[in-house]
């Protein structure tokens, strides 16, 4: 429900990233943060195989705009067009850069001046993409990479620093969409999933990120039992609170 936990994660941060628009989701995350005048919005474009999803996300993303152009202009920071679609193969690079540039072009001719970029990992964010986008906007998740716990802070330095590499101007933002560690699941090569070793790494990558001034989604607010667990099993375990909102 948005206007529960709209509130509840106001309580963690100023910032909510979305990953669609379905079901008004835009529209109600906006109204619910109006009040906030700190609040930040980073919305979504879901991209999946069928051409109608992103075209729907679009429009939908379109409308909420012209419905409430102030809200939007203050509180819409980055819209991304799509999640990973690359590496989980729903779009090829080529027609995300022509969606990225479709997208912001679209915006522009409501008078939106939102920055668009869209969303993939490290080894799947080229120069190409860097070059599209306006903000680099990479998930780098260490788990994934079989890091042991001990390494795995400076692991995602490590990882930001290559994506860092790709941007040609060498001057775009970096914010990353997603990190985290999973609380339940299969060991990854070194890579451990545990409460203890997820309330290890929520401790010390926000103090180690503070202290670079890196911008960064903790991922993510909730567990989400519904999601498929994944071939290691840690899909519905990111959250930093569990399905009840609770802490862990």
């Amino acid at each position: 429900d948005v206007n529960q936990d709209v509130p509840i994660m106001l309580g963690y941060t100023r910032r909510i990233r979305l990953y669609g628009t379905d079901n008004g989701l835009l529209g109600q995350v906006l109204t619910a943060v109006a009040s906030n005048p700190q609040a930040e919005v980073y919305a979504g474009i879901w991209v999946d195989q069928n051409e109608k999803t992103y075209r729907g996300q679009l429009n939908t993303l379109l409308a909420t705009a012209r419905q409430m152009p102030t809200l939007f202009r203050r509180a819409v920071r980055v819209v991304s067009v799509g999640n990973e679609a690359v590496l989980t193969g729903m779009a090829d690079e080529a027609t995300m850069i022509q969606r990225i540039k479709e997208t912001r072009a679209a915006l522009r001719a409501i008078g939106q001046q939102v920055p668009v970029t869209t969303v993939e990992p490290m080894n799947r964010y080229s120069s190409a993409i860097a070059d599209a986008v306006d903000v680099l906007f990479p998930t780098l998740h260490p788990y994934f990479d079989g890091v042991h716990i001990d390494g795995a802070v400076n692991k995602v330095f490590q990882l930001m620093q290559m994506v860092r590499d790709r941007d040609s101007t060498g001057r775009k933002p970096l914010i990353i969409a997603e990190v985290g560690w999973p609380s339940s699941g299969k060991i990854n090569n070194q890579a451990q999933p545990s409460l203890a070793n997820a309330q290890r790494f929520a401790h010390e990558f926000p103090s180690a990120a503070n202290a670079r001034s890196v911008d960064y989604f903790y991922f993510e607010a909730f567990d989400q039992s519904w999601k498929q667990p994944g071939s290691l099993g840690v899909e519905p375990y990111w959250g930093m609170l569990t399905e009840d909102r609770r802490t862990k």
